[in-house]
């Protein structure tokens, strides 16, 4: 497997391109800089209100970057999150907070191990009323506060099915119990969205829901894992190349 910090650009701008689709084609205001990419949703959250660097930062930079984004934000008020996949230099001196530093997992092809069969079907989404059922499987079984309001297209407005995003949803009888996307772009195919419903997991639907997103691409898989997710990944083949960094913005 080649050096860590070799998989931070594709990762990086694979990950921009997913967030940069659901921002975009779902209405918000959305801008693409040479530096970072950032999209307002206009939620009281700041992981819904994304700064992805395209490239690493460095230290002289951070004041100036840091300027920009607050001036793009300040129209709304909204929280906002910068992800970093290079490791960043200590932002706490600029008033940021780190929110976590999610593992980067890697699988090469050929090194997914693929888990027992399980009674889920599971289809692609292609309809915007399915995409909406999807929408709130993810927010439910992500764990989205609940003290925000919920409206359709929150986070994947219809526009996204035109978008580069693929959208998977597992069902067991007609109720969808566990989604997943993939986004295949800068020569590594994406997985995101893994979740599964509170009262369905357990049966090995997050597994089956990521070996469906990883598709029958012959590209490297890589994503951010939550700690939950951590030992499920590895024992599908993915390897910890490195740590994202997640960092609420100073103001938010």
């Amino acid at each position: 497997m080649e050096a860590p910090l070799a998989w931070c650009e594709p990762a990086a701008l694979n990950l921009a391109d997913a967030l940069a689709a659901s921002a975009k084609q779902s209405g918000y205001r959305f801008e693409a800089w040479d530096d970072v990419w950032v999209a307002d949703r206009e939620l009281p959250l700041a992981l819904a209100n994304f700064v992805i660097l395209v490239k690493p930062l460095l230290p002289d930079s951070v004041e100036g970057l840091t300027t920009r984004v607050r001036a793009f934000f300040q129209e709304s008020g909204s929280p906002w999150m910068l992800w970093s996949a290079w490791p960043t230099p200590d932002l706490a001196q600029f008033g940021y907070q780190l929110s976590g530093k999610p593992p980067h997992m890697v699988a090469l092809p050929g090194q997914l191990n693929v888990p027992p069969a399980t009674d889920l079907e599971i289809r692609r989404v292609t309809s915007a009323p399915e995409l909406e059922v999807y929408e709130r499987a993810f927010l439910e079984g992500y764990g989205f506060p609940d003290d925000i309001p919920y409206r359709p297209g929150i986070l994947f407005g219809a526009g996204t099915l035109a978008g580069p995003v693929e959208f998977l949803a597992g069902y067991v009888g007609d109720r969808m119990v566990s989604v997943s996307a993939a986004c295949t772009g800068h020569g590594v195919r994406g997985i995101y969205n893994v979740a599964t419903l509170a009262d369905a997991r357990g049966n090995g639907y997050g597994s089956a829901m990521t070996v469906a997103a990883a598709g029958d691409s012959d590209l490297p898989l890589v994503l951010q894992s939550s700690d939950a997710g951590f030992p499920i990944y590895q024992k599908l083949g993915f390897k910890e190349v490195g740590r994202f960094s997640l960092w609420v913005g100073p103001g938010s």
